[in-house]
């Protein structure tokens, strides 16, 4: 899990920067790479259901969700 600015109420707070905008997410993080990105400015979650169970990343989730997923809300 990269630096979140927060932890709190079992959930992770961190902001995502796309679109020279600032998206505000809280999150929650299970083993195997298994999230549940919820952005309620944008009244979207986004869910990822994988299975690394061996810790082998070829790209962070996080990355995938700020540069690939996020700036296509324009």
């Amino acid at each position: 899990i990269p630096q979140s600015d927060s932890y709190g109420y079992q959930w992770w707070i961190m902001d995502f920067n796309a679109n020279n905008q600032t998206y505000e997410c809280f999150f929650a993080a299970g083993w195997g790479d298994q999230y549940m990105f919820i952005f309620p400015d944008q009244e979207m979650i986004i869910t990822i259901n994988s299975g690394n169970f061996a810790g082998n990343v070829n790209m962070s989730i996080f990355a995938f969700v700020e540069n690939h997923i996020l700036p296509g809300l324009l």
